[in-house]
């Protein structure tokens, strides 16, 4: 009925994987709650814990949204 029910009944079974490491990759909360100290290793943030535009503002209001204005409006 959705894509994570697709993945944890056919995807999953047939993969191999190990979670990425936090410090590196960081859900929401855990780079809201530990801005700081994840600012410099941070790779990639997912930011899980808004949604819609606010998702956006966030993004920016940690200089994470990388999108020139005149790229933004093609989205």
């Amino acid at each position: 009925n959705n894509d994570q029910t697709y993945f944890n009944n056919f995807v999953q079974p047939g993969c191999m994987f190990n979670a990425l490491p936090l410090e590196k990759y960081p859900n929401g909360k855990m780079f809201y709650d530990n801005t700081e100290a994840l600012k410099e290793s941070a790779v990639l943030v997912h930011f899980n814990w808004v949604q819609g535009h606010i998702k956006m503002a966030k993004m920016k209001e940690y200089k994470l949204w990388l999108l020139t204005p005149e790229e933004e409006e093609m989205i």
